[in-house]
C-alpha cells in the first residue's frame, strides 16, 4: 500500500506586512536614535565643545554687532537686556512715531543716518526707497525737517491717536500701523543691512573696534564649530544604534529577525532549503537594513536643533537622500517582484514568509523551533 506523500506549500509574506516591518523597524530605531543622542550623545558633545563657553561668545559677538548699529544710531534700545528683535520692535516704533508727530527724525530714522550721514549718499537715494515701499503712506509733495518725504495725512490722521493720551487708535490704526512696521520698515531695515554686509559698517566711536562683518565671521566659526559637533555625534549615534538594532540583535536570535519583524512575526528563510539565515547573510541583511535608515539621519538631532534646521546639515541631508532613493527602489523592487523579494532578498538568496507559516512547516518536518 503506497502511501500518499504530504506537500507543504510556503507563500511569501504578504506586502501590507512587508511594508508594516519596514515602519515599524525605522520607527524604533528613530525614536532609540533620538533617545541616545539627547540623553549621551548630546552632553558628551556639550562638554568636547565647551557649549557655555562657545555660546557666551557667540552672544558677546552678537551684542558687538548691536553695539556697532546703535552707536551708528541705526538700532535703539530703551532696555539693555532686550534681544535684537526686541530693539528693533522697538526701533521701528520709534520711527513711526517720529514721521507721525514730525519730530526728532534725525535720530529716530536709521535710513537716513545710514544713506545719507554714514554712506555719504543724496537724499533722495532715501526718497526713492520711501516711494518704492511705502507709496500709500508718503506724501510726495510734503518733505520733513531732514529732507525725506512725509507721511500723507490719512497716514497720520489714523495713526495719531495712539499718541494722543486723551484719545485711542482705532482698529483700521492699528492695522495700519503694523502695515508700515511689516510692510515699510522691516522690510527696508533688510534692504539696509544686506547693504552693510556687503560694503562693512564700524563703530564710529571707536575706529579700532571689530567691525560689523568681523563680528559675523567670528559667529559663523562657532556656528560652524557646533554643526561639526552636531554632524559627527548623530553619525557616531547613528552607527551605534543602527549596529545594534540591525546587526547585533538579529545575530543573538536564532531567526535572524529584527524588532519589527518579530512584532509582525516574519523572517527570512533559505529560498532553496527554506532554513534560517546563515550568519554571514544575517549581517548582509542589517547592511541593507542600515542603508535603508540613513532616510532618517539627518532627523537625529530633531530635538536639539529644531526641525528646521535639520536642513542645515547640509551633509547629513545628502547621506538620508541617497538612503530615500534606495528606500524607492526596494519598494519597486517589493511591488514588481512575483515573491515580494527586494534587493535585500536578492543579495541574501532569500524570502520573507509569515513566522505561523514557518512554524507549520517544521511541525510537519518534526523540528521545534
Amino acid at each position: 500500500m503506497n502511501e500518499e506523500k504530504k506537500t507543504f506549500d510556503i507563500y511569501p509574506a504578504k506586502k501590507g506586512r512587508r511594508i508594516l516591518v519596514f515602519l515599524s523597524d525605522i520607527l524604533i530605531f528613530f525614536i532609540s536614535a533620538v533617545f541616545l543622542f539627547e540623553m549621551v550623545g548630546s552632553p558628551i558633545m556639550n562638554v568636547s565643545i565647551n557649549y557655555p563657553e562657545l555660546m557666551e561668545r557667540v552672544n558677546t559677538y552678537y551684542e558687538g554687532r548691536d553695539t556697532i548699529l546703535k552707536n551708528n544710531n541705526l538700532l535703539k534700545s530703551h532696555n539693555s537686556d532686550k534681544t535684537f528683535e526686541e530693539d528693533l520692535t522697538y526701533t521701528s516704533e520709534e520711527f513711526i512715531k517720529a514721521y507721525v508727530l514730525k519730530e526728532d527724525l534725525i535720530n529716530n530714522d536709521p535710513f537716513y543716518n545710514y544713506y545719507v550721514n554714514i554712506k555719504g549718499e543724496n537724499i533722495n537715494v532715501v526718497n526713492n526707497y520711501y516711494k518704492q515701499y511705502g507709496e500709500s503712506y508718503f506724501d510726495f509733495n510734503e518733505f520733513t525737517s531732514i529732507g525725506t518725504y512725509s507721511f500723507n495725512e490719512e497716514t497720520i490722521d489714523l495713526i495719531y491717536p495712539k499718541y494722543d493720551p486723551t484719545n485711542e487708535i482705532s482698529a483700521d490704526g492699528n492695522a495700519l500701523y503694523t502695515e508700515i512696521q511689516n510692510n515699510l520698515f522691516l522690510v527696508l531695515y533688510r534692504v539696509m543691512l544686506s547693504d552693510i554686509i556687503e560694503n562693512d559698517l564700524i563703530d564710529t566711536s571707536d575706529t579700532n573696534s571689530i567691525s560689523f562683518n568681523e563680528y559675523s565671521t567670528l559667529i559663523d566659526n562657532e556656528a560652524n564649530t557646533y554643526e561639526v559637533a552636531i554632524k559627527i555625534t548623530s553619525l557616531i549615534v547613528f552607527i551605534i544604534t543602527s549596529a545594534i538594532f540591525f546587526i547585533l540583535i538579529p545575530l543573538l536570535n536564532f531567526k535572524g529577525r529584527t524588532i519589527g519583524e518579530m512584532i509582525l512575526k516574519v523572517e527570512h528563510i533559505d529560498i532553496t532549503n527554506y532554513h534560517y539565515l546563515k550568519k554571514r547573510f544575517i549581517t548582509v541583511t542589517g547592511l541593507f537594513n542600515i542603508l535603508n535608515s540613513t532616510a532618517i539621519l539627518f532627523l537625529i538631532p530633531v530635538i536639539s536643533l529644531g526641525f528646521s534646521r535639520l536642513f542645515t546639515l547640509n551633509e547629513l541631508v545628502s547621506v538620508s537622500i541617497i538612503g530615500i532613493l534606495f528606500i524607492i527602489i526596494e519598494m519597486l523592487f517589493l511591488f514588481i517582484n512575483q515573491f515580494g523579494r527586494t534587493i535585500k532578498e536578492f543579495g541574501t538568496h532569500s524570502i520573507v514568509v509569515d513566522t505561523e507559516t514557518m512554524d507549520e512547516y517544521y511541525k510537519i518536518k518534526g523540528l521545534d523551533f
